[in-house]
């Protein structure tokens, strides 16, 4: 780590080194790989299937506790229990998992993967435990409740209800980033298939000395031989040069959308590649062409001699909406033109000034084809010690956008999660409250008061309060500047329709319970 620091200050940069524990480190690659808000919503959801079962079980509780069993009995009960339903399907379920990536990532690795699989199981069985310790303690019976026979469901209905909001609002919170994640994916699948063009190309990264760069005669020297190794690698068409011009001016208005500055091979592999065929610009049929000329001869090695053509994409053969890929000039994106003006250059070593050829070549504009032929031209040139890696062209690219679709994927597990901890949640609350007041709803149903009156007042109650928390979510959402913030009101339109169909059959099971004088 010294080492690296000393070389950083030789560079010039400043270094901060943070020390990082395991738990940090865990915590960074989960969040970075968009799976922090998929952990939270099957934490969710676990809890509220937990509490659901132990609603489920209330009645008999009251039962167990009034024959003598001691809380701390019956809390090891329900442990074991719970453990004997949900431990089987849990640990097949993380085998399978475990010998099915074994067969993709490698019979070596089955060790590893079966152990990281033991750890995540281990986790999960030490979270259902404290989760069905902590909920057991939140709706305890107590003696007096049970002595006055009342609805043994009753005290699931505050958790209930609190855990069903914060469905809602993680629903709220989730919406915008699953929106935001998914037009992300399809914009990096886009930059992905444009890479694709370049699928066989290299970029090269150099490390010229810090006397090199300050000595200008130096300098010059090493940009001549960069040339002239590159010139030997062109020579044999295995240079391209893509280099978009994002400054020109008078460029607006002329039914260009941009202008590349380009060698005769890089039109050539759009051609070959994707169907395009191009015609000749004349320079008045435009008015950025002086700023283009101007541009181009800054960068042009004899001044006197133009030494290049114009050419733009013949609209019959762009019908389809193939878009020209060039590299940005600044950040080395990629960028795609409908219909740009080419400036060709027959031949970018020859044509082209050293510093330009250099200076585009630490910025990927400058490609080459044959990697294994590069250490050799720099070696013959005697800078081969400038020549750190020869890598893929827009693989770091390429990478980001598979990250970006792990992302999308996660948000997806996340939200359909989410979602079923919602309809889990929505149906154990509403069934709970409903038993909680059969007596009283089950009187005014026989009354002949329709369902619309019976509920209107636990209706616009849960209206107020799923629009407060969902206002609440959005405001925040506004005020962090999230995309698509607006996306989450479909989280209570949402709600009301699973609220709507689970209030019905919950009232049409209990009502029927209560006819027939059952336990509801």
């Amino acid at each position: 780590m010294r080492a690296f620091e000393n070389l950083a200050r030789e560079q010039g940069m400043d270094v901060k080194v943070t020390s990082v524990n395991p738990m940090r480190v865990v915590y960074g690659a989960v969040t970075s790989s968009g799976s922090l808000m998929s952990l939270i919503c099957l934490a969710v959801l676990f809890c509220t299937a937990i509490m659901g079962w132990l609603s489920v079980r209330s009645r008999t509780q009251n039962i167990l506790i009034l024959n003598g069993y001691s809380p701390r009995r019956l809390q090891l009960r329900d442990a074991q229990d719970l453990l004997l339903l949900s431990l089987p399907p849990a640990a097949v379920t993380a085998l399978c998992m475990g010998c099915v990536e074994g067969f993709v990532y490698g019979v070596a690795h089955l060790p590893q993967l079966l152990g990281v699989t033991a750890l995540i199981f281990a986790v999960f069985t030490v979270f259902m435990l404290v989760a069905l310790l902590l909920i057991n303690l939140m709706t305890w019976p107590s003696i007096n409740a049970v002595g006055r026979r009342e609805p043994a469901y009753r005290r699931f209905t505050v958790p209930s209800a609190i855990a069903k909001y914060a469905v809602v609002v993680l629903v709220v919170c989730t919406i915008p980033g699953l929106v935001s994640s998914a037009q992300m994916s399809l914009g990096r699948s886009d930059a992905a298939a444009g890479w694709s063009l370049l699928s066989d190309q290299y970029t090269l990264r150099v490390n010229v000395p810090e006397a090199t760069i300050r000595d200008e005669q130096a300098l010059a020297s090493y940009d001549q031989a960069t040339v002239r190794a590159l010139g030997s690698l062109e020579s044999r068409n295995g240079v391209l040069l893509s280099y978009a011009l994002e400054n020109v001016k008078g460029l607006e208005g002329s039914g260009y959308d941009g202008a590349l500055m380009v060698n005769r091979a890089y039109v050539d592999l759009l051609q070959q590649r994707l169907g395009l065929s191009f015609k000749n610009v004349e320079d008045s049929n435009f008015p950025g062409s002086q700023s283009l000329r101007a541009e181009y001869s800054f960068h042009q090695k004899d001044r006197e001699d133009r030494g290049f053509t114009l050419l733009t994409v013949e609209d019959k053969t762009n019908s389809s909406g193939v878009k020209v890929p060039a590299l940005s000039s600044q950040d080395s994106r990629l960028l795609n033109y409908k219909k740009p003006v080419l400036v060709v250059t027959e031949s970018a070593t020859q044509n082209l000034q050293p510093s330009f050829i250099s200076a585009a070549l630490t910025t990927g504009n400058i490609m080459v084809s044959q990697p294994a032929s590069v250490r050799a031209a720099y070696n013959a040139e005697e800078i081969g010690q400038t020549l750190l890696s020869v890598d893929r062209a827009g693989e770091e690219h390429l990478y980001i956008a598979q990250l970006e679709r792990n992302r999308y994927v996660a948000h997806l597990v996340g939200l359909a999660t989410l979602c079923a901890a919602l309809i889990i949640g929505t149906a154990i609350n509403t069934y709970i409250t409903l038993a909680a007041r059969a007596r009283n709803d089950f009187v005014l149903r026989t009354a002949g008061l329709p369902l619309r009156t019976i509920f209107s007042g636990y209706l616009l109650k849960e209206a107020c309060i799923v629009g407060l928390c969902s206002a609440v979510a959005l405001v925040l959402l506004l005020v962090q500047g999230a995309e698509y913030a607006f996306s989450a009101l479909a989280a209570p339109l949402l709600y009301g329709t699973i609220l709507a169909l689970v209030l019905r059959l919950s009232f049409n099971r209990i009502f029927t319970a209560t006819v027939h004088r059952r336990h509801v």
